[in-house]
């Protein structure tokens, strides 16, 4: 906490910038950083009788970074807590090439559904026409760890004294799926 807000800025951009200067060795370049957010408050206590008096000014500045290497996680977040910025959270892990695992799960779902039509068809004697119509219902991708996709944040804390191993950061079960309708005609046999 800083006496003014200009104060509280500078402390909180010094620390920005120690991290945008450290980076760099993580192999994470500029255009995988986001850091232009800043916010300065005021910060009050009450007192007796619900008077509040100004303590000071605090300041907060979010920053957003891609990393494309996942071993390298613990070092990175390490380094930010060295430089002192507070918190950590909304870790997201995401798939480096959705594209192709999206058109890969649509291209699965659409010989799904022709096998199923042809079975059916087969079933019935008849013979599949040609497509009337095709409906693509959704694509998605979900991420998800375990059973629990609504874990967002957590706090862990200690009081141990003993050496600690590094974090373990366990990759998130990642998710693709497409489904299709479709209508054919049916040909007799």
């Amino acid at each position: 906490m800083k006496a003014t807000s200009i104060e509280a800025k500078k402390e909180v951009d010094d620390r920005v910038n120690q991290f945008l200067d450290g980076v760099g060795a993580f192999s994470i370049d500029e255009e995988n950083v986001s850091a232009s957010n800043v916010s300065t408050q005021p910060y009050y206590t009450y007192a007796i009788k619900n008077q509040k008096k100004l303590e000071g000014y605090t300041a907060r500045r979010d920053l957003k970074i891609t990393l494309n290497n996942l071993d390298k996680l613990n070092d990175v977040m390490d380094f930010a807590l060295t430089v002192k910025l507070n918190e950590i959270r909304n870790i997201e892990l995401k798939s480096s090439k959705p594209t192709e695992l999206e058109q890969e799960a649509m291209a699965l779902a659409v010989k799904d559904a022709k096998d199923k039509a042809t079975a059916l068809a087969n079933a019935f004697g008849a013979q599949l026409g040609d497509v009337y119509s095709i409906n693509s219902t959704s694509n998605q991708s979900r991420y998800r760890y375990g059973a629990n996709s609504d874990i967002e944040r957590f706090q862990a804390s200690s009081l141990s004294s003993k050496a600690s191993r590094p974090g373990q950061y366990l990759q998130e079960t990642i998710i693709f799926s497409a489904s299709i309708s479709a209508v054919f005609d049916l040909d007799s046999q």
